[in-house]
C-alpha cells in the first residue's frame, strides 16, 4: 500500500485487507489448522532520502471453521447428557410408584389382618 508523501507531523491512513488461509496452503505445512506466525514490515523514506524499515512479529491460531448447524463437541456432550437424564425420569417415577404401592399394600393387609383377628 502506498500512502503518498506525508508531511512531517502529519499522519496518513491506509487500510489493508488480509486473507489468512489454512496452514497447508503454505509450503512445508501438512496440517490445515494450528498456530502460525508472520512478520509485518513497514518501509518508508525520510526527507533525507534514507529508507527505514520497521518490523512487527504477528502470531495467530487458525481454527477449524464452525459451520452453521453443526454442533460443537461440548454441545453434543450436553445433548447426550440431557437425553440420558430424560430417559431415566421414568425409572424414578416407576420406583416411586412401586414404593407407594408397597406402602398402600402393607397398610391394607395390616388393616385386613386386624379385622380378621377381631372376628
Amino acid at each position: 500500500m502506498f500512502l503518498g508523501d506525508i508531511q512531517p507531523g502529519q499522519a496518513g491512513y491506509g487500510e489493508i485487507k488480509v486473507f489468512v488461509g489454512m496452514l497447508s496452503m503454505t509450503e512445508g505445512y501438512t496440517e490445515s489448522y494450528g498456530k502460525t506466525s508472520a512478520v509485518y514490515t513497514v518501509t518508508y523514506t525520510d526527507d533525507a532520502g534514507e529508507t527505514h524499515t520497521a518490523e512487527q512479529q504477528l502470531s495467530t491460531e487458525i481454527k477449524q471453521p464452525v459451520i452453521a448447524g453443526d454442533k460443537t463437541d461440548a454441545e453434543k456432550q450436553a445433548e447426550e447428557e440431557q437425553k440420558r437424564a430424560m430417559s431415566q425420569w421414568w425409572i424414578s417415577a416407576l420406583a416411586a410408584f412401586a414404593a407407594i404401592a408397597i406402602i398402600v399394600a402393607v397398610i391394607v393387609v395390616s388393616k385386613f389382618a386386624r379385622m380378621m383377628k377381631v372376628r
